[in-house]
């Protein structure tokens, strides 16, 4: 720590900013001097807004706190995530990472302290948590047989050590009233304020100021309750929603996958939630009047609050019935304060379910009608009142979890960008690639491509000869390229053109196109353009408007598995009956064909294995998130 610490020297001998570098933040506001220290020390960068007000995250404070300490110096990405809920994509990852490695962190644990990497990088902290971060992120020496001067931070507090070791450092002092507040929320203007004064203990600068200042009472009622048994971190009972949950492709035996999210607070009085339960039900917006029986979940995990704060994680397997009840819990709702209670599931594997898995469309939440003691119970935490889900003392709010769906396999897209303008001539107007999951292989029918052409200069911009490659390898025979808005052949061995507008040109394979289990083919589609001009503009997007159900009622005319489904689905140009209207209408449209090969009988529709589809649509396949490309002259 201490080559990290001289590089700290050197950012504190630069001058202190004179003007606010944040919006909301004015010179007159206590927190102003901390936050300007840690612009001018290069901890945080100045611009738009700071939020001081707002709870910090896990993950942000590891920004700021590695940051202050210099802790990527020597910091090596690992190989492999040090927690499950912590991606090498997410913007905090190499912070997070950094912060594991030098032992400022664990993450979350069990109930026997043992550890279940999880992060929890969204979560806000609470100031015990916070406290403890940072003395250990500065190497501060932690004392021992501290006097206690907070009412409440207990000497059998497991965070007492850490508190009064930065209080003798003068690092924190607390509220007007004298509390800590060890369960409150730590806001953003706070951890300037810990963060500065830590440096400045550490370079032997008086940074503080008047005990009793700058900190406002938080009124958040909190429950001072020890835990003695182990110096884990605490989960405050209240957590803002930040997580958002959207439908994907769940590829089986995936685990732990985040299903729902519900938000419960008390009107009169705290509640000790005590049953819950948990239903599959995936039609309409009342969970538990359609339980739907499902093979597709094996488990499914709870994790919530307890009175005191911390955080409590509960497993059991899910039946097949489609109804589970969680009962025996210390789930706490706290009065006029939210707690958030989160539902994972783990996925059977297609191995032990088979063909029957693939297809099933699951949606976990807790029952909201019919419940009765059994099924759900909360006792009031002063009047020992019993009330059942619903009631007016106890009031939830989570909407209504979304539909997920259950494939043996699941394809990944990614997008990369063309080099270079616009100009005459052939021209990549997308590369993409195509990954299938180590579960199995994947296979497409068709793929579809918006293309927005912009003619602003007026000199009759258009596009011709398509050419579809797979890799450096020209798929010439092997794919149909058309256009479903003009309804014209826009291959080299047609004449069809594309100019001004919105077009929709589908790649048909004559064979389906095969990714195998873990491979990732690169793709490309390319163009010859002309009369292009200054202005001139081209944007081109995976087709991301599929019909939000299975591909299914459709009837093969032969056997092999083409994707020639022509403009109105014409069965006499295509293989298909019943696909009328197929291609260019947005609100009936299947853009993308795939299938996860799940099927004995693999073919376009329904399979011979009951509720199993095999080729489908592209719903769910979250090629919305996707960049497209566009060409500029």
């Amino acid at each position: 720590m201490k080559k990290i610490f001289a590089v700290l020297l050197l950012l504190a001998l630069a001058p202190f900013a004179h003007a606010s570098s944040f919006t909301d933040v004015s010179d007159s506001a206590w927190y102003s001097p901390f936050v300007e220290e840690l612009v001018t020390g290069g901890v945080i960068e100045a611009g738009g807004k700071y939020n001081p007000e707002r709870p910090m995250t896990r993950g942000d404070l590891m920004k700021v706190i590695i940051t202050a300490i210099g802790g990527m110096e020597d910091y090596i990405e690992p190989v492999i995530p040090s927690f499950d809920d912590v991606k090498p994509e997410d913007p905090n990852y190499n912070f997070i990472e950094a912060a594991a490695q030098l032992g400022i962190v664990e993450g979350y644990t069990d109930g026997k302290g043992n550890p279940i990497h999880v992060f929890g990088q969204n979560d806000p902290l609470n100031r015990a948590a916070a406290t403890k971060i940072l003395v250990k992120a500065f190497g501060i020496q932690v004392g021992q047989n501290a006097e206690a001067v907070f009412p409440d931070v207990k000497a059998s507090d497991w965070f007492f050590d850490y508190v009064m070791t930065a209080y003798n450092h003068q690092i924190l002092s607390g509220y007007e009233d004298g509390r800590f507040g060890p369960a409150d929320p730590v806001t953003r203007a706070q951890v300037a304020k810990l963060v500065a004064n830590a440096r400045a203990d550490f370079m032997g600068t008086d940074n503080t100021e008047e005990p009793g200042t700058g900190e406002t009472q938080n009124p958040l009622p909190t429950d001072n309750s020890s835990d003695t048994t182990s110096g884990n971190e605490a989960l405050q009972d209240a957590e803002p929603n930040l997580i958002t949950i959207e439908p994907v492709n769940l590829a089986g035996g995936v685990t732990g996958q985040f299903m729902a999210k519900y938000n419960f607070h008390g009107r009169l009085e705290g509640f000790d939630i005590q049953t819950l339960t948990v239903v599959n039900d995936t039609v309409g917006n009342n969970l538990g009047d359609q339980v739907t029986s499902t093979t597709a979940i094996k488990s499914v995990t709870l994790r919530y609050p307890d009175k005191a704060g911390k955080l409590k994680t509960v497993t059991q397997d899910f039946p097949s019935s489609g109804e589970a009840r969680f009962s025996d819990l210390a789930f706490f709702a706290p009065r006029d304060t939210d707690a958030f209670l989160e539902i994972y599931a783990d996925i059977n594997p297609f191995s032990v379910v088979g063909e029957s898995l693939s297809g099933q469309a699951v949606r976990l939440g807790l029952k909201n009608v019919n419940n009765d003691s059994e099924s759900f119970r909360a006792i009031g935490q002063f009047s020992n009142d019993t009330i059942g889900y619903g009631s007016s003392f106890l009031i939830n709010d989570g909407g209504t979890p979304e539909i997920f769906v259950v494939r043996k396999s699941v394809p990944t897209f990614a997008i990369a960008m063309p080099d270079g303008p616009l100009s005459s001539g052939e021209r990549d107007l997308m590369k993409f690639t195509i990954s299938a999951s180590e579960k199995g292989s994947v296979s497409f029918g068709r793929l579809t491509f918006d293309i927005s052409v912009s003619d602003n200069s007026g000199a009759d911009l258009n596009l011709d000869e398509f050419r579809f490659f797979r890799g450096s390898n020209l798929l010439d025979d092997e794919v149909m390229i058309y256009d479903a808005v003009g309804g014209s052949d826009v291959s080299p061995m047609g004449a069809g053109t594309i100019g001004n507008g919105l077009s929709r040109v589908i790649v048909s394979f004559n064979q389906e196109e095969t990714i195998s289990a873990g491979q990732t083919i690169a793709y490309y589609l390319k163009a010859n353009l002309n009369q292009v001009a200054s202005g001139d503009s081209v944007t081109t997007n995976l087709g991301r408007d599929d019909e939000a159900t299975a591909l299914i009622g459709l009837t093969a005319n032969t056997t092999p598995n083409t994707g020639r489904i022509f403009v109105n689905g014409d069965a006499t140009d295509g293989i298909f009956t019943n696909a009328t209207d197929f291609a260019n209408s947005l609100g009936t449209a299947r853009n993308i064909i795939w299938s996860d090969k799940s099927a004995s009988n693999h073919h376009y529709g329904l399979t011979d294995g009951g509720s199993s589809f095999d080729f489908t649509n592209g719903y769910l396949l979250n090629l919305v998130n996707l960049s497209s490309v566009t060409l500029n002259n």
